[in-house]
C-alpha cells in the first residue's frame, strides 16, 4: 500500500510540476506578443523580450 501511495504522490508532483510549467509558457508567450504589438522595430521588441527572459 505504501508503494501506490507514493507513486500516487510523484504523479501528483509531476502533474502540479507540468501545470506550472505550462502556465509560464502562456505567460511568456502573451507578454511577448503585447511586446510585439507595442513596439515599432523587431530590433526594440527584441532587446525588449531579451530583458523579460533574463528574468
Amino acid at each position: 500500500m505504501d508503494d501506490i501511495q507514493k507513486k500516487i504522490e510523484e504523479l501528483e508532483d509531476e502533474q502540479c510540476a507540468e501545470l506550472l510549467v505550462k502556465q509560464v509558457e502562456e505567460r511568456v508567450t502573451y507578454q511577448c506578443l503585447h511586446i510585439l504589438d507595442h513596439c515599432n522595430t523587431l530590433e526594440e521588441a527584441k532587446k525588449k523580450i531579451e530583458a523579460l527572459l533574463k528574468d
